[in-house]
């Protein structure tokens, strides 16, 4: 199956959404997307989840992607600047998730101490290089799934051209 174009994609797995709940560090648990969901959002994010420590820490990764079927379409959010440790991260998510996005936003002094967020933005060649790694076995499918780009506005058409992916989950057809 080919890679899913944008609309496609936001038709599809995404539901056609236009009421979305951004992610929020430590705020976008289940029971916040829940009552989201209940008065009008079509879409959630989960709050932004450290690639690193979700792929090697099963305890992390049960306490903190917590969700149900009622809790769909959902975006997870992972933070990180290594491509193969996200798309180790996407791996895992993937049966409990529609989408994955990396978070290029965090100004906090966190984020710049552990290089993620918005201090990634102006780094290229490594936003290629994950990129690069955007696709995937799909173990429920057995083909390769490829992520639809993500990034928003920049000035540089150059960096537009270079944007940063979303992995896209298998959502079924339309």
């Amino acid at each position: 199956m080919a890679k899913k174009s944008g609309y496609e994609f936001w038709t599809c797995a995404l539901k056609r959404a236009r009421y979305v709940v951004a992610p929020m560090v430590d705020q976008s648990e289940l029971a916040w997307r829940m009552l989201s969901r209940k008065y009008g959002a079509q879409l959630c994010y989960t709050p932004m989840l450290h690639a690193s420590v979700f792929r090697r820490d099963a305890n992390y990764r049960r306490d903190n992607l917590i969700t149900c079927p009622e809790d769909r379409p959902l975006i997870v959010q992972f933070c990180g600047n290594d491509p193969q440790t996200i798309l180790e991260a996407a791996r895992y998510a993937e049966p409990y998730c529609d989408a994955i996005d990396l978070n290029l936003g965090c100004p906090q002094s966190v984020a710049r101490k552990g290089h993620y967020g918005a201090f990634l933005q102006d780094e290229w060649d490594l936003l290629r290089r994950i990129g690069a790694h955007s696709s995937w076995p799909n173990k429920r499918t057995e083909r390769t799934q490829h992520w639809p780009g993500k990034l928003g506005a920049h000035p540089s058409c150059e960096a537009e051209a270079a944007r940063v992916p979303v992995l896209q989950g298998e959502a079924g057809s339309c």
